[in-house]
């Protein structure tokens, strides 16, 4: 739970070199997965969003707060380009949702998703493992 499940990460003993292919992992996720999959030309605010969903993994997203935080820095992006970011990650296996079960469909659509990362090491590169969040994320891949 402290880097990940990555098989050569698994098998190494250094905590840099852990460090190092995370690292590369999430850069071959980043650019070849997502940038050059769908033509992502606001590399940047993508970066900032994979960064900020990396380490908010077994916590409910709201695109709100998402473009107001990206507006409180000045930035100019649509939610709907969040919401497509957020499709993108899911696409890739990077993140995967969870809606809250609700019978009605709009209460489902009306309630907020809890995000899970696949891997909690790529999470580690942006934040310090909170091992509460690190065990209910697990449980999701495992169940």
């Amino acid at each position: 739970m402290e880097y990940g499940s990555f098989p050569e990460i698994a098998m190494t003993d250094k905590p840099l070199r852990k460090l190092e292919l995370l690292s590369s992992y999430f850069d071959a996720i980043f650019f070849r997965d997502i940038v050059r999959r769908y033509n992502i030309r606001e590399v940047g605010d993508l970066n900032i969003f994979l960064r900020i969903l990396s380490s908010s993994y077994a916590s409910y997203f709201s695109s709100v707060k998402a473009l107001n935080y990206f507006r409180s820095t000045g930035r100019r992006i649509s939610r709907i380009t969040l919401l497509n970011f957020l499709y993108y990650s899911k696409s890739v296996f990077l993140v995967n949702i969870l809606e809250k079960y609700e019978k009605s469909v709009q209460k489902r659509m009306a309630t907020q998703s809890k995000i899970y990362i696949t891997d909690i090491g790529i999470s580690r590169l942006f934040s310090d493992i909170d091992r509460g969040r690190a065990l209910e994320n697990a449980v999701l891949w495992n169940y």
